[in-house]
């Protein structure tokens, strides 16, 4: 519970329980008496201030909501919406949505470039919604007559690392399907499209790193939920790849560390993806990313490294700590569709270092 200050003039108090208002008392004055006062904030006041938020916010994109059928909030990281994307389109075909509009958060900005991969000419709003609008939007089933699918309500993985912690067999991917009511079995997963234009963005980024396209390893040490390995790890790593004959591509984006030492360049998803098929190898810390380019390295050796999951969540719903042996079960890479026939997952809890790297080595050049 948060109380404010009074505001000036209006000698106003306002009470909110996860930034939401649920009440407030104050006084004010009407012509020359002063009145007290008291608001109560009912459910539908709080829906209906998201609701006109929300609206508000597509106006000032210039987005009609009537130009659209279904909307679609992307509420989640990489790997997830990457997923989600695998399989939107027979889901739109099964609840007969024509005509997507796509919504994501500020702070998954992200999630418009994968929705790009499948859907080129679709319109993905990048919105400031917070996550108590969040809370409050999958709680609705619709919006000025427009369906509503909240792409994942955050209860859904709350409840799967419950469950691995409890000692249950069950797969992020499970969770997924189950939740869109789709058998595993009777769709056919998706895969991106790479447009022209991406490809020619890609080789001018490329070029200027100098990067040998026909001999390279992409090596990705990067993740939000779970912390890397050393850096001198990585750096060892690139250092026996080079020595075996091969260029390296880093893609970095949070640690700084690394640069001046490695090749790399921000890429965007369809880039990061295009550059995958055109890799020796694939080697990453299990991430969202990793997720996103699997279905690029069916021929190759595609190598991810598991470390634990560190405590995450809001203010309502904390995930607690996941051993690397749990991460694994709940998002093997193995479980997803079109994954490379050499593929090797690692935990790193149970392996030191310099043996994890010459098992890395032996994978990579028996291929």
């Amino acid at each position: 519970m948060k109380i404010i200050d009074k505001i000036k003039y209006l000698e106003e108090t306002e009470i909110k329980i996860l930034s939401m208002p649920i009440l407030q008392y104050g006084k004010t004055k009407i012509k020359n008496s002063t009145v007290s006062y008291l608001k109560i904030f009912s459910k539908n006041d709080l829906i209906n201030n998201v609701k006109n938020k929300f609206l508000n916010l597509l106006a000032k994109e210039e987005i009609n909501i009537e130009d659209y059928d279904d909307i679609y909030f992307l509420w989640n990281k990489s790997g997830e919406t990457y997923l989600f994307m695998t399989l939107a389109k027979y889901f739109f075909n099964k609840n007969g949505t024509q005509k997507p509009l796509f919504i994501t958060r500020c702070e998954h900005a992200y999630a418009r470039n994968i929705a790009k991969m499948f859907f080129p000419d679709a319109t993905c709003a990048v919105l400031p919604l917070k996550h108590e609008d969040r809370l409050i939007i999958e709680q609705l089933d619709k919006i000025n007559n427009h369906k509503i699918y909240n792409i994942f309500p955050i209860s859904i993985f709350y409840k799967l690392e419950q469950s691995i912690q409890q000692g249950e067999n069950i797969h992020i991917l499970d969770c997924i399907t189950r939740f869109l009511n789709i058998s595993n079995n009777s769709v056919e997963f998706e895969t991106p499209i790479i447009s022209e234009d991406v490809e020619k963005s890609l080789g001018i980024k490329i070029e200027e790193l100098n990067l040998d396209i026909n001999n390279f390893v992409l090596i990705s040490p990067e993740a939000q939920s779970n912390p890397s390995i050393s850096n001198n790890f990585w750096i060892n790593l690139k250092t026996k790849l080079e020595n075996a004959g091969y260029d390296t591509f880093f893609n970095i984006e949070l640690n700084k560390n690394f640069i001046g030492k490695v090749k790399h360049c921000h890429l965007s998803h369809q880039e990061a993806y295009a550059l995958t098929l055109q890799a020796k190898a694939v080697i990453g810390l299990r991430s969202g990313f990793l997720e996103v380019i699997s279905q690029a390295g069916v021929d190759k050796p595609y190598i991810a490294l598991y470390t634990p999951f560190k405590q995450r969540g809001y203010k309502n719903m904390i995930f607690p700590p996941q051993s690397a042996q749990n991460v694994i079960k709940m998002s093997s890479l193995k479980k997803l569709p079109n994954v490379s026939a050499y593929l090797y997952e690692y935990d790193t809890e149970n392996i030191d270092e310099e043996e994890l790297l010459n098992s890395i080595m032996r994978q990579i050049i028996k291929k």
